[in-house]
């Protein structure tokens, strides 16, 4: 009825499609050179498999459209037939008779038939469609045809045509005999959001029309969004378009005719699209992969219904009832995921409170020693009569022990606030000799003593390290370095040790040999 109204030479968008006008793109390339191959090399079994509405079939018949008369196609199309059917079938369509309806004597007058054929170059191939739906005892019977063999060559090709899920069911036991006689496998899928444009392109110029305004963009836009990609509803979409264009007069196809168009096919329900709703990028982005099954009713592909009732949830698919769980358990799991978050807000704040309360017990405790230190009256000793022993006790030169250093370790506070006092003793006797050269001769013996020198630098590292909050660490000046030994809480305050080391002993060697508790 359009054709003359848009000025077409053929029907652009048939149903069935001429072999000679075929749209190939890199997919249906592959799958037909697999097909090719597979024939003219007399491999045996093809499995051919892709959802419903994507050209199988108008591939097979382009397929023996390219190889000429030198095959023989024999199309069994009943997908409920038994063995000994397709035996009938295929005999009938070769002009063979047999002496009985017997099913061996069916196969002894298809062999002769093939071996004939084979002398005269010719290739027989058995085509079996909706395989899918095929029997374990059929599919049986087609393996034993598939031995039907003379000099190491199938005289039977076998083109297994079905869905996706034809391969499942060739993974079952019962038929892996036949699975491994598979020798090539070619799959088709729906036509990308990309193509669709060349697509459509094509199919209007195989008809002689090389308007490129004749489907809007945002109207192949919608067509994307509603077929899926699948060339039959792509085909079913325009035809019926231009047939709506064609009764109201239009030369163009707008996204308005295509949404009314998708009504009347039942592709959408009219609750959930309306011409006057925009589509998330030109309508693809909301676009899921195709259903495999064959019924289209209502909002099956690519639409978002507003509400879903309890009902609606049970009978939905169950790609669509799987992601309704999915959402309804992230939402229950965000309350606990709050929960865990104040948790691990509240654990990861206790170091920071042990930290906290351990430089005040540090400032209080230096505090205290400072107050100790102005308070505590130091005995009127000089240098030359006091020295420091190796143990950190404060010992006269006779060997005496000091008598204010009662507890006579490096840890008593009396010791601790004596030390800053001999210090400072010791710089200003060191000045008062500097400036007199009669007093360098009787200078300190026990200020050159290397021992003294050793303690006061340990003694001056014990308390940076100290003041940085970090316990468990001893300090040893031996042979111009100085040591830290023994265990600290991290990595951290094992580089603040010796940070704080560094501090003190400018120029001088530090050895970190802290280790970090477990």
């Amino acid at each position: 009825m359009y054709q003359d109204y848009f000025g077409f030479s053929s029907l652009p968008f048939a149903s069935a499609p001429d072999p000679q006008v075929f749209y190939l793109n890199p997919v249906y390339q592959e799958a037909l050179a697999k097909l090719q191959y597979g024939i003219l090399a007399k491999r045996g079994v093809i499995v051919l498999t892709g959802p419903v509405g994507t050209g199988k079939t108008a591939l097979l018949r382009k397929l023996f459209d390219d190889l000429g008369p030198s095959v023989t196609p024999v199309w069994v199309i009943n997908s409920g037939i038994s063995i000994i059917n397709v035996l009938r079938t295929t005999m009938a369509q070769l002009d063979l008779r047999s002496e009985s309806a017997d099913r061996s004597a069916m196969i002894d007058a298809l062999h002769d038939y093939l071996i004939q054929s084979a002398t005269r170059k010719k290739i027989t191939c058995l085509v079996i469609e909706e395989a899918h739906s095929l029997d374990s005892e059929t599919l049986e019977g087609l393996r034993q045809l598939c031995n039907l063999e003379v000099h190491s060559q199938k005289l039977l090709q076998l083109i297994l045509v079905g869905h996706p899920e034809f391969t499942k069911k060739l993974d079952q036991p019962e038929h892996h005999s036949l699975k491994q006689r598979v020798a090539l496998h070619g799959r088709l899928f729906a036509l990308p959001r990309s193509e669709l444009d060349r697509y459509i392109e094509f199919q209007l110029q195989a008809a002689a029309y090389h308007d490129a305004n004749l489907f809007d963009p945002a109207a192949i836009a919608r067509i994307a969004y509603y077929s899926g990609g699948i060339p039959r509803l792509v085909n079913g979409i325009c035809d019926n378009a231009l047939l709506a264009a064609y009764r109201f007069a239009r030369k163009q196809i707008s996204p308005a005719l295509i949404d009314e168009v998708a009504k009347d096919m039942h592709l959408v329900d009219d609750q959930q699209a309306s011409p006057a709703a925009p589509l998330d990028d030109a309508g693809w982005t909301s676009r899921r992969e195709p259903p495999e099954d064959s019924q289209r009713k209502g909002a099956t592909w690519g639409l978002r219904p507003e509400r879903a009732s309890v009902k609606d949830a049970a009978t939905a698919p169950p790609r669509r009832r799987l992601a309704r769980v999915f959402s309804a358990a992230l939402l229950a799991l965000i309350p606990l995921g709050g929960a865990s978050w104040a948790l691990y807000f509240q654990e990861t704040t206790r170091p920071l409170d042990y930290l906290k309360s351990r430089l005040q017990a540090v400032n209080s405790s230096f505090a205290e020693l400072t107050t100790t230190a102005e308070t505590e009256p130091i005995k009127p000793l000089s240098l030359q009569q006091a020295a420091i022993a190796d143990d950190g006790s404060t010992v006269l030169e006779g060997g005496q022990a000091y008598p204010g250093a009662v507890a006579q370790t490096k840890d008593s506070p009396i010791l601790k606030a004596s030390v800053p006092a001999l210090r400072k003793r010791q710089n200003e006797e060191t000045n008062n000799q500097a400036r007199s050269p009669a007093s360098s001769a009787v200078r300190d013996r026990s200020i050159q003593e290397p021992a003294v020198q050793r303690r006061l630098l340990e003694m001056d590292v014990q308390k940076a390290i100290q003041n940085r909050a970090i316990e468990g660490v001893s300090v040893n000046f031996i042979d111009g370095a100085v040591y830290l030994d023994g265990q600290v809480a991290s990595e951290t305050q094992r580089s603040l040790a010796e940070r704080a080391a560094l501090g003190v002993t400018e120029g001088v060697t530090v050895h970190n040999r802290l280790e970090i508790r477990r």
